[in-house]
């Protein structure tokens, strides 16, 4: 049986995880942005949440960081979704030696 990566359930799964994450973290980069130049110094009433920083520059700069540690996480499990469905049936990495180094000593047989 012939298998392509780009076709697989692992890719799906992949996929579906990671969704359409590079839009969203421009989107609300955006938003940040706004913040950070002022145009942005209120909260919008329907939003109906609490924000009143005491420094908005350097709350949107912390939020940036902390948006990019959040997409890094999403990211890694991500992959690690790719790479446990790759191992299902039929496997995409079918080198068994390959396959447990890159799962590790501690990893579950599937």
């Amino acid at each position: 049986m012939t298998l392509y990566l780009n076709v697989s359930k692992a890719r799906v799964h992949f996929k579906n995880m990671l969704g359409n994450a590079n839009h969203l973290i421009v989107t609300m980069l955006v938003g940040l942005e706004a913040v950070d130049r002022r145009i942005i110094t209120e909260i919008p009433e329907d939003l109906h949440a609490a924000w009143n920083p005491r420094d908005p520059v350097a709350s949107a700069r912390r939020s940036r960081r902390l948006l990019l540690d959040m997409a890094l996480a999403r990211a890694v499990d991500s992959l690690d979704v790719y790479i446990r469905w790759s191992r299902r049936k039929p496997e995409l990495i079918q080198e068994e030696d390959y396959s447990a180094r890159l799962m590790g000593p501690d990893a579950v047989s599937h």
